[in-house]
């Protein structure tokens, strides 16, 4: 073999182990040998006090006071620390499998281009008490279970930055300010409700109760005159369920003058331990918005829903406003 031929064979040879030991192909755990995206995030998670996300040309952000994580634009409506703590440190603990393409024209390919409108990705910035940024990451496309030990491949990009890379980690990025809160905003089972009472602004009246304790069915107990005679059971029992796992979609503050209990339909659930829930519901622009007033409440419910609009799933919204002639059974 000549020189040459042994010097070209030489440099594949090269070329084909720095290729392979940079690639980490699927499967690959890449825990060894990849460094930290971000090597000092995890001691400086403490100092940060405030979360920008960018998503489809939309920006939000999260603050935190006095120890707690707020959502500025719903009013400071809380954000759920058992949310926003495992997103920092997924974030803190991403570590690098792969360089990739540093050419804008290909950033599209990977999701790392800049989010806009219609372009499917997630900006994130973490800023410290004195407004400096601490970290930003433009979170691409995602691989599930790309990497050994059950860790996904995320394509991403700092933004000051022209290198993408391939990642390591699981990082969950809720899209909308909510999705960062407790959704569930009440769970009262069926088996708790002793009566239920739903008046409308109009007088249209409906009451069904339980005569006893884990009785079958609930029966109707009064109801407008000229509406409809219903059996036990049946559509009565799903009236029960109306404050059953209910989550809300959507949050804001409450102002007296936009939220009046006279335009209201007023529904009213009572348990058999005494507690009496007022559940406040209007219709506008094709959303069903709710609020609540609870009476004899020891568990201080009442006190965290105080003074906020929720937004309900229509799904969820309309049993709350349920008139006689909605619960006819059809015909066998």
């Amino acid at each position: 073999m000549s020189g040459k031929a042994l010097i070209a064979g030489l440099a594949l040879l090269l070329s084909i182990s720095v290729y392979l030991y940079y690639r980490a192909p699927p499967g690959a755990d890449a825990s060894a040998s990849g460094p930290l995206l971000f090597p000092e995030l995890e001691q400086q998670l403490n100092t940060i006090t405030r979360i920008r996300i960018s998503r489809e040309g939309n920006r939000y952000e999260l603050e935190r006071r006095a120890g707690k994580w707020l959502l500025p634009g719903n009013g400071n409506y809380p954000a759920s620390h058992a949310r926003v703590k495992p997103v920092l440190l997924d974030l803190a603990r991403l570590t690098v499998v792969e360089a990739k393409t540093e050419h804008a024209e290909q950033y599209a390919r990977l999701g790392v281009q800049t989010p806009a409108p219609g372009s499917d990705n997630t900006r994130i910035d973490l800023f410290s008490a004195q407004r400096t940024r601490v970290a930003a990451l433009i979170v691409g496309r995602v691989r599930p279970g790309l990497i050994a030990g059950g860790r996904d491949g995320i394509y991403a990009r700092e933004p000051d930055q022209a290198r993408a890379w391939l990642l390591a980690g699981n990082l969950d990025v809720p899209q909308r300010p909510v999705d960062w809160a407790e959704r569930r905003i009440i769970h009262i089972t069926p088996k708790q409700v002793r009566r239920v009472t739903i008046t409308h602004p109009d007088g249209t009246r409906l009451q069904v109760e339980k005569a006893y304790r884990g009785a079958p069915d609930y029966k109707l107990i009064a109801t407008t005159s000229g509406d409809p005679a219903l059996p036990p059971g049946g559509a009565l029992n799903l009236l029960a369920r109306g404050l059953a796992a209910l989550d809300l979609e959507d949050v804001m503050p409450r102002t007296a003058d936009r939220w009046n209990p006279k335009d209201a339909v007023q529904a009213d659930y009572e348990t058999w331990d005494g507690i009496r829930i007022k559940v406040y519901t209007l219709e506008r622009q094709g959303h069903i918005f709710a609020w609540f007033d609870i009476d004899n409440d020891a568990t201080g419910l009442g006190t965290r829903l105080d003074g906020w609009i929720f937004r309900l799933s229509r799904n969820r919204g309309e049993p709350l406003r349920a008139r006689p002639g909605d619960l006819t059974l059809p015909a066998s």
